[in-house]
């Protein structure tokens, strides 16, 4: 698979600019006393100031071989799955990290299946089979007590009560609830996930899931043009009850990473079961892009869940989220219907956002958007 990128987008519309910067100053003590309170000499004075001054210049030195990436987006926009498959290309995972995604995964099969049996059982057009009932019972249950473990005989409960046509049914009506995207993908998988001694492949900590809370950092380290670079990414909670956390991170950020999941156009927020998502989604980068902290800080707007989105546009029209759309089911009229919307929210018409279309799962597209986003982050540095 490969990436499309796109020369940098400027804003089309005429807006003041603002004037305000974000500033980090390093305030110096402008006198130093020796033991007991008692005045350093004047001839300690020189010696002083000379400390201080490497400590400044290896502090430029640090700074200048370190890229600060922020993560930011809507909940379930993938970012936090981009954030993982730079982990996993740079860095990998301990085991005690991945005897956690272990656990992750178990829950991101019942919580799915449960959530459809739930629905079906709720819905008065739809009934399960005679033969999956004691199956879909067994589930709730487990779901209700979980204990961290998933057996073969659950494992067989689930395999069961997916092939049964109303929960098929049930499925196939994702916009109505919130699924989890890999929910189908670990449905799949759930013989291996069951065995003894399973270890999550990559592929399974990439399509797991887990509300991002809080702050999440990465460090790992790349060479680029023969220098070893190290990279700090910020992952943060991108659900309403977590972004007032967002002012803590906003400081001396290399680059601004805006994640937009394009295939949830026609989904409601699980917050409030109405607002719609890539509205949402709109509305806070505008918010984001605009804000006084990120005034010269180069921004690149990735556009995840490509591959999600061009199986969905082909029966559900952009309009659900834009009525003002006429390109109907068109998979390329749609894509640059979207871009230019969330471009036009840059209200700096001297400012450059950069855009990406991307499939977080897929790491050569991934790793392809990280080499050209890093490279845009060390030219801001070199200024």
């Amino acid at each position: 698979a490969g990436i499309r990128s796109e020369p940098p987008q400027h804003a089309h519309h005429t807006t003041r600019t603002p004037t305000s910067h974000a500033r980090h100053t390093t305030h110096t003590p402008t006198s130093h006393t020796g033991k007991m309170g008692g005045k350093i000499s004047k001839s300690s004075e020189p010696n002083i100031q000379n400390e201080i001054d490497k400590q400044l210049a290896a502090d430029r030195e640090r700074l200048r071989s370190e890229v600060k990436l922020l993560f930011l987006g809507a909940g379930d926009s993938g970012k936090s799955t981009i954030a993982k498959q730079l982990k996993l290309l740079h860095q990998g995972f301990s085991d005690d990290q991945i005897a956690t995604f272990r656990t992750v995964i178990y829950n991101n099969v019942l919580e799915p299946i449960n959530v459809l049996i739930e629905e079906v059982q709720a819905d008065p057009e739809l009934e399960l089979a005679a033969d999956c009932e004691a199956s879909a019972q067994r589930l709730v249950a487990h779901a209700e007590s979980f204990k961290s473990e998933f057996t073969p005989e659950m494992a067989e409960d689930v395999t069961l009560v997916w092939s049964d046509p109303a929960i098929k049914a049930m499925f196939d009506k994702l916009p109505e609830f919130q699924l989890n995207d890999a929910a189908a993908y670990f449905f799949g998988q759930v013989d291996r996930i069951a065995s003894a001694g399973y270890i999550p492949s990559d592929v399974d900590i990439l399509r797991s899931r887990a509300k991002t809370s809080g702050i999440v950092e990465t460090h790992f380290s790349h060479l680029i043009n023969n220098e070893n670079i190290m990279f700090h990414v910020l992952d943060v909670g991108g659900q309403k009850s977590e972004r007032k956390k967002w002012i803590h991170v906003f400081q001396d950020v290399s680059a601004l990473v805006y994640t937009v999941a394009l295939s949830e156009y026609d989904l409601v927020l699980s917050e409030d079961g109405k607002t719609n998502r890539m509205q949402d989604s709109l509305q806070l980068f505008k918010s984001v892009v605009n804000n006084k902290w990120f005034f010269d800080t180069p921004t690149i707007l990735f556009f995840n869940k490509m591959d999600l989105f061009e199986e969905k546009i082909k029966t559900i029209d952009l309009k659900v989220c834009f009525p003002d759309y006429k390109g109907g089911c068109d998979k390329d009229a749609a894509l640059e219907y979207i871009k230019k919307q969330f471009l036009n929210q840059n209200e700096n018409e001297t400012k450059n956002v950069h855009v990406f279309e991307t499939t977080a799962t897929d790491p050569e597209v991934v790793k392809d958007a990280f080499r050209q986003v890093s490279q845009l982050s060390l030219k801001r540095m070199e200024v």
